[in-house]
């Protein structure tokens, strides 16, 4: 093997690896330094390619190969840090359906993240995730999961096939299930006060329901988050490390 086939197998794990750090928390964020990024990938994947068996590079025909066999690649490792940030989505999207019942979807901020505005729930839910991910040495397991899909799938080997689907769809089910999931012992109480205040519009017509029901939604959401915020952290820990051990079966329905 030449010099030049070497070279183009080493960016094909670059290229891998470009899609693990678009789905990583905290590094696919706008904030971090393209550079920084850069370099990052460049490192890792020329550490991890010189463990690569020389028998499963893949020879380059032409450039229609190369492209191909690069959006593969690149698809590849989307679908690595897919699960990680799925987590992510899990409670950002928890925390905006629980803002409205609180009375706080008008606040919203950006998220630095994204570069898109979200509720705040929502994006302290998600700075919450992330600190956690650090925590737990979760960048670790992305890139030991990033070394392991060479066992699962070798340079190449990818291959989109109808088995695939139904585990993507039920990937982004779980979002809104699991998100739902979380939200409900939040939304329980909310709902319960909404339910009392709509009876005191009802018997009290000339109460002024809004200035005593949307400071009572807040005081209650925040009092009932503030109960189960502990809960919520080792539900984070648990779903991160369910993600990094689900990641070489959920890969192997794209061999």
């Amino acid at each position: 093997m030449d010099s030049v086939e070497i070279i183009i197998n080493f960016f094909l794990c670059f290229i891998r690896f470009v899609g693990v750090l678009m789905m990583t928390p905290l590094i696919s964020s706008n904030n971090f330094p393209v550079k920084a990024k850069v370099f990052m990938a460049f490192l890792v994947s020329l550490s991890i390619f010189f463990t690569i068996p020389i028998s499963t590079f893949v020879p380059i025909v032409d450039d229609i190969t190369l492209v191909t066999i690069s959006v593969k690649e690149f698809v590849v490792g989307v679908l690595i840090g897919l699960n990680v940030a799925i987590v992510n989505e899990v409670f950002t999207f928890s925390g905006s359906i629980i803002s409205t019942p609180m009375g706080l979807s008008i606040a919203t901020a950006v998220d630095p993240s994204s570069g898109e505005g979200s509720t705040t729930m929502g994006q302290f839910n998600a700075t919450l995730a992330t600190f956690l991910f650090l925590v737990i040495n979760g960048h670790h397991y992305v890139f030991m999961a990033y070394q392991h899909s060479y066992d699962v799938i070798p340079l190449g080997k990818f291959s989109f096939e109808v088995t695939g689907i139904p585990i993507l769809i039920m990937t982004f089910y779980k979002i809104f299930l699991i998100s739902v999931q979380i939200s409900l012992p939040i939304l329980a109480p909310l709902f319960m006060i909404n339910f009392a205040l709509g009876v005191l519009a009802r018997t009290m017509p000339k109460l002024n329901i809004f200035m005593v029901g949307i400071p009572l939604q807040i005081i209650v959401g925040m009092c009932t988050y503030i109960i189960i915020l502990p809960f919520m952290v080792n539900l984070i820990k648990s779903l991160y490390g369910k993600a990094f051990k689900d990641m070489s079966s959920f890969l192997e329905h794209f061999v």
